[in-house]
């Protein structure tokens, strides 16, 4: 009889609709065999991007009753994923939080900006404790910008070489052992994922194709999908590859039905993908 599903606290916000954080984490995990919880850092009637008049609930001060409940069941976890982050606030109890149930696997996706800019509701101490943040983690997976700033790093202002790209995960690996950074545009006109190993000083890029426009949320479906695939027992640069199949297959599907952006990739026509594995578990 094989174990329990593994249990992955998942620390986003709830944008209600447009496939993003939580409506993206939940699906993604529970299809690859994990028990996802969610700790919602906000609640938003959709998400940020194309969207105006937002519905939002900040929902700090409902977080440490739920620690505090969630501390006395008592639970454990296997994992700590964490993502956007409301308020500075936050960060302590995320803090908090990795003191109480941060033995297992933890994930950072340092959720901070986009383009080179950063989102409007992050302030430079919230970028500042995001490093930190991110110095607890064992997997952390920044865009280009949320790289740059992590290694307080002016962002680029045209495509990199990939040697850039090596050097920049490299010393991203610095705050965390294993790094992957998403959304790289490389000079000789590749798109990918630059990923380092820290313990087997091993690096890795896998390019895929260009997209035509931004997909909304396809940094979520990439650290839910790496995150599941690194709980499945995959080797960390082989999950990085394996979620950027996945993710290429996404974009291409979303691309042909021609959907508006704001309402992000239409991932559930291959959630039964992710499952081939959880036999294993």
């Amino acid at each position: 009889m094989r174990s329990p599903a593994p249990r992955a606290a998942c620390i986003h916000d709830l944008s209600c609709f447009g496939r993003c954080s939580l409506t993206v984490a939940l699906p993604v995990l529970s299809a690859m065999g994990i028990c996802a919880i969610p700790l919602p850092a906000g609640i938003f009637s959709t998400h940020t991007g194309g969207f105006t008049d937002i519905a939002i609930d900040d929902m700090t001060d409902f977080l440490p009753g739920v620690i505090r409940h969630w501390e006395s069941i008592p639970l454990r976890f296997d994992a700590v994923y964490t993502g956007f982050l409301a308020s500075a606030a936050q960060f302590d109890l995320v803090e908090g939080f990795l003191d109480r149930f941060g033995d297992g696997l933890k994930l950072v996706d340092p959720v901070m900006g986009d383009h080179g800019r950063l989102y409007s509701t992050y302030t430079e101490d919230m970028c500042r404790r995001a490093k930190t943040l991110a110095a607890r983690a064992d997997i952390i997976t920044p865009n280009l910008t949320e790289a740059c700033i992590l290694t307080d790093r002016p962002y680029p202002e045209k495509d990199i070489s990939l040697t850039e790209a090596e050097m920049l995960v490299r010393k991203l690996s610095e705050l965390a052992p294993r790094v992957c950074i998403t959304g790289v545009m490389l000079d000789d006109g590749s798109y990918g994922s630059a990923a380092f190993d820290r313990e087997n000083n091993r690096f890795d890029f896998c390019a895929v194709p260009r997209l035509s426009s931004q997909m909304h949320g396809a940094g979520d479906i990439f650290a839910s999908t790496l995150l599941g695939y690194v709980l499945q027992g995959e080797d960390f640069l082989s999950a990085a590859r394996r979620t950027m199949a996945f993710l290429r297959k996404v974009c291409a599907h979303t691309e042909k039905m021609g959907l508006p952006t704001r309402e992000g990739m239409e991932f559930e026509p291959f959630l039964h993908e992710l499952g081939g594995d959880v036999a294993a578990l």
